[in-house]
């Protein structure tokens, strides 16, 4: 993203090392896929405003919510093989919490 312009990209990594972020991500993703509650524009300003670009997941599972927030902005979508990315991200040793802080 850097090479692009965009100086701070939200990436998974981002919302391990910042553990308060998991909890307003459960919150989006309890309104997404469970009905419940609402994620609002006000509530991506406050998870993502500072951030110039955003990857991977989580932000990943919300590109028509992101895109309706910010419709202004540039998308670039990039398709990967599920199962490859899966046994990668293994190999690396990536992981996160899974509940919120």
């Amino acid at each position: 993203m850097k090479i692009l312009g965009l100086n701070e990209c939200y990436h998974m990594v981002t919302s391990c090392q910042n553990p308060p972020d998991n909890t307003m991500w459960y919150r989006a993703l309890q309104a997404k896929f469970k009905g419940v509650g609402t994620f609002s524009n006000a509530d991506w300003d406050a998870l993502l405003g500072h951030c110039q670009a955003v990857c991977d997941i989580p932000a990943a599972a919300f590109g028509p919510e992101l895109i309706a927030a910010y419709p202004d902005a540039k998308v670039i979508l990039t398709i990967r093989d599920v199962d490859k990315w899966y046994k990668y991200g293994a190999q690396k040793g990536f992981s996160c919490p899974k509940k919120p802080c």
